[in-house]
């Protein structure tokens, strides 16, 4: 796919393995202006420190965390940063992991209608402790929304505004990738779900 441009947007990748499976969420934060190199080391700096404080600790021991990338994306040829300094640490949930398949919805609300203005963010690391039937158990959702609010509240603190990143509209690829704020982190249901792409 072509490059296409998001105008102030940065993107945060937080690249992981699971079992040896290669997994990563990527999320994009807007600032008011064209991103530096400072903003990419400062973000880096912000979802590595995240990633071992907050969430780490809510996902399996079969998680292995590598590090933070982030890129703007505002032109192709931009700054980029990478963050390890927590790399090489595991999940902190020693109970029995599930299939590396076997994922939950967290949804990322902006008060906006319509597909484009809805982002959703998949968990992997579950464990047999976090699921009871086919539904993800009440203390460990808190759990990841919390760390979710916490990586939003990070960024915000640090000039970074998390938002969903529309590319496509009415069938159409957009120009420039729009993004929304997120309002916050929430669940459409209790149901686990099944990400196909990491059967292995």
């Amino acid at each position: 796919m072509a490059f296409q441009p998001a105008p102030n947007t940065l993107q945060m990748e937080t690249r992981c393995t699971q079992g040896g499976f290669p997994v990563e969420w990527v999320s994009h934060f807007e600032i008011p202006g064209v991103p530096t190199q400072s903003d990419c080391d400062d973000l880096a700096a912000i979802g590595d420190t995240w990633m071992d404080a907050d969430m780490l600790p809510a996902l399996s021991n079969t998680v292995l965390y590598l590090e933070t990338y982030v890129r703007s994306l505002h032109t192709s040829a931009a700054p980029e940063a990478t963050n390890n300094t927590n790399g090489n640490s595991l999940g902190g949930n020693t109970s029995p992991a599930l299939p590396n398949n076997v994922s939950f919805a967290i949804k990322l609300s902006t008060g906006l209608t319509g597909r484009s203005f809805r982002g959703r963010k998949f968990m992997f690391g579950l464990t047999e402790a976090d699921v009871g039937g086919n539904d993800a158990v009440g203390g460990s959702i808190n759990a990841w929304l919390t760390a979710w609010e916490d990586l939003f509240t990070a960024a915000n603190g640090g000039g970074f505004t998390p938002v969903v990143l529309s590319r496509v509209q009415g069938g159409v690829t957009l120009p420039n990738a729009i993004g929304a704020p997120i309002l916050n982190a929430t669940i459409a249901d209790t149901k686990v779900d099944t990400r196909r792409s990491r059967m292995s």
